[in-house]
């Protein structure tokens, strides 16, 4: 395997110059230039999750023990943590796998952390300077109770059993929208769309043309169009509630 080679690919941003940052389960985040050269390859040990800030500072969480995100310039160099992990377990794994998370980034730099697995379904608020400005809790009509149920269910039963890996996801994916200004954020069949104060605007089911339910790992929302990407099934675009 190849420095430039991606062993499996987790997540993707790209820079305001176009470079393409992925987060490879071969222990590193790469940068690659719009041609598809690599510039360079940060080590990360378990990366999930990057973004990027619009000086070019690179974004990316993992399997959080002590930081929710670690920040680096746009050199590959370490600059800082940020974010203290919720402490929800005595078990340090567990603990660290409820505390795992994907990074959205808004027009002023601003950086949400929604959790994934976390039971009380929750996202952070940070200022470009690692300041929490904001924490906000989703309620029963932004997550389906039927993802609440059976990410409980397993939970409960990796504790019993001492299982070593991840639950079920309760938040799926987050991205924010420059043109409405807000948060949207994806749990099982249904996207919400939330305000600069965490506030509910909307909740949207997604359905794929054969009438079957979306799953969606990933979302992008524009001025016009909902795209959500969902596993082995591609990418579905819906037209944007004005």
């Amino acid at each position: 395997m190849g420095p430039s080679d991606l062993l499996s690919p987790k997540d993707l941003a790209i820079d305001r110059e176009g470079n393409a940052i992925i987060a490879d389960a071969s222990g590193a985040v790469k940068v690659f230039s719009p041609r598809g050269q690599l510039l360079i390859s940060i080590p990360f040990q378990r990366p999930e999750h990057v973004a990027t800030l619009s000086d070019g500072r690179i974004l990316v969480s993992g399997f959080p023990k002590e930081y929710l995100i670690s920040i680096f310039d746009r050199q590959g160099r370490f600059l800082a943590n940020l974010g203290m992990p919720a402490k929800v377990d005595d078990d340090a794994f567990l603990n660290a796998v409820l505390n795992m998370g994907t990074i959205s980034v808004d027009e002023t730099d601003s950086i949400y952390y929604v959790f994934k697995y976390m039971l009380a379904p929750t996202i952070r608020k940070y200022t470009p300077d690692g300041t929490l400005v904001a924490e906000w809790h989703l309620n029963d009509g932004e997550v389906p109770e039927q993802v609440l149920t059976a990410a409980n269910a397993r939970y409960q039963e990796n504790k019993k059993k001492f299982v070593r890996y991840g639950g079920i996801q309760i938040l799926t994916a987050a991205t924010f929208d420059s043109d409405s200004k807000t948060l949207w954020v994806a749990s099982g069949a249904q996207i919400s769309q939330l305000n600069s104060s965490g506030r509910p605007l909307r909740v949207i089911k997604l359905v794929r043309p054969d009438g079957r339910p979306l799953q969606a790992g990933g979302i992008l929302v524009d001025k016009n169009i909902i795209r959500a990407s969902t596993y082995l099934a591609g990418i579905f675009e819906y037209q944007k509630p004005q």
